[in-house]
């Protein structure tokens, strides 16, 4: 097939690269999701393979864990941001699990897949367990609420996989008799602060009604000092519990979920002011309302947001996973296309894992393409900033193509990069495109890179439609690509 030549060229670049950490493809912004099951419990992966906006596709939902009988009430899920890794936390076991697919197979259930990050083996007891959040250096911060309420930090000191030696579990947040923050504490998030620039963790706790800010303002690992934990926002506006909290990329607000048996909401909070709280009148918003919207969640235990700040949830009890995207920028999910059913159990084809009470999900990081500072117009160079944090130093290969319809990869890689392969795209991969600059080459440390493309001042260019996709290169990987891009579209303009 014609997609071979294109792959050649793709080996002969991988075959030059030197990456000691071998690491396996992965798939870019995967959804993962923690389900109860009947017996046993499992981890789904889903991804949009044909690009149609539904993961209801036959081959869209993988099993990557389980079932499990004895790592049970699956709690929490969250992305390692080095290596793309799924961590969850159990509050029957007492312990977090780090899982990895290793040989590319698409699953965690393989031989040394699946390993134990902590559990009571280590210094610090745990009880029911029911969040856990990396910071970015790739900390572990764990939520306890069964007899002690406390946060918990994990830090693997001596690199041997776990953090169950001496030294390597501390007490990052916990009661004391002047500050009394946890009674029942939720869902922890890692975020960056608006107003102080800075980033800090964000927990929510019920029965205190708040949300309380966590910052670490003297680096000694914890936030017990004077000053280091205040309320940052009344937790239940609707005086109902709410399980999950996710931030935008941004950094600018909040959201979580509520389980309202009436109905349900999804509320947004943001610090509109800049006074440090977001406890100000107006500064929280229903941004979704089962009365407007006329769907409820109710009990959803699950709240996710990727890259683009798209939300889903995943109702306990209906067995449907929904997508929110703000379409006209208005701060709520109420008009037409904006709340869709992107999975159902009784759609069409019949899932091969029908989902039944889903506890918990998460969305690993995206390889992207986003505009840079000048966008596509004739007669000017045009910028792209490709974005992948897993993937920082690696070698990439970008290219334009005029259609979508998806390269597919040989072997057990089951990706499509989701270009055509024609004049345009095999011109830019063999590196032949006299209007491309940098689409091949290194990315950044932190992951990034900038393309550039020369339009040509022709004025039948106007209103044509580019797609752009890249991949990042390890001789490590099964099929030698660790990541393949999400899909970018644009364009270009007079």
């Amino acid at each position: 097939m014609r997609y071979y030549c294109v792959f050649s060229v793709l080996m002969a670049m991988v075959s030059v690269q030197a990456d000691a950490q071998k690491l396996p493809f992965r798939i870019s912004g995967d959804l993962y999701v923690a389900d109860h099951g009947t017996s046993n419990e499992s981890i789904f992966r889903f991804r949009d393979r044909n690009n149609d906006g539904d993961f209801q596709d036959a081959g869209e939902q993988t099993l990557f864990f389980g079932p499990s009988p004895v790592y049970k009430n699956m709690q929490n899920l969250t992305i390692h941001p080095g290596d793309g890794s799924v961590w969850v936390c159990c509050s029957t076991a007492d312990a977090v699990l780090r899982l990895q697919d290793r040989n590319g197979d698409g699953d965690a259930n393989d031989a040394g897949e699946s390993t134990i990050y902590y559990d009571n083996t280590g210094s610090v007891a745990i009880t029911g367990p029911t969040a856990i959040t990396f910071d970015d250096q790739g900390v572990l911060y764990l939520v306890n609420s069964g007899s002690t309420d406390m946060v918990v930090r994990l830090q693997d000191g001596n690199n041997n996989g776990h953090a169950k030696d001496s030294g390597e579990a501390t007490i990052f947040l916990q009661n004391t008799i002047t500050t009394p923050w946890l009674a029942s504490p939720g869902d922890l998030i890692y975020a960056h602060d608006a107003v102080t620039r800075k980033d800090v963790f964000y927990l929510i706790d019920n029965m205190t009604d708040q949300i309380i800010q966590m910052f670490d303002a003297n680096n000694d690992g914890d936030v017990m000092d004077a000053g280091e934990v205040k309320k940052w926002a009344t937790a239940k506006p609707n005086g109902k519990f709410i399980w999950n909290i996710v931030n935008e990329p941004a950094g600018q607000a909040i959201y979580g979920l509520d389980t309202d048996s009436a109905g349900s909401h999804i509320f947004r909070w943001q610090d509109l002011n800049m006074n440090g709280v977001a406890t100000d009148p107006g500064e929280v918003k229903k941004y979704y309302d089962a009365a407007i919207g006329k769907t409820s969640l109710y009990l959803s235990f699950c709240l996710t947001s990727d890259a683009s700040g798209n939300l889903y949830a995943c109702p306990h009890t209906q067995d449907l996973i929904y997508k929110f995207t703000d379409l006209n920028a208005d701060e709520d999910v109420h008009d037409p296309g904006e709340t869709r059913v992107i999975f159902d159990n009784t759609g069409t084809p019949s899932p091969a894992f029908p989902l039944d009470r889903a506890r918990a999900c998460t969305i690993g990081p995206a390889a992207a393409i986003v505009f840079g500072q000048q966008r596509p117009v004739i007669g000017k160079t045009a910028d792209f900033v490709i974005d992948d944090p897993i993937a920082g130093g690696l070698a990439f290969v970008a290219a334009p193509s005029f259609g979508n319809s998806g390269i597919p990869l040989p072997g057990a890689d089951i990706r499509r990069i989701p270009i055509d392969l024609d004049m345009l795209s095999y011109l830019a991969i063999t590196n032949q495109l006299v209007y491309a600059q940098n689409f091949i080459g290194h990315l950044s440390g932190p992951g990034q890179a900038v393309l550039k493309m020369q339009i040509p001042s022709l004025p039948g260019l106007v209103n044509l439609q580019l797609h752009m996709a890249f991949v990042t290169l390890d001789s490590g990987a099964p099929s030698g690509i660790l990541s393949v891009s999400e899909p970018f579209s644009f364009v270009i303009d007079k």
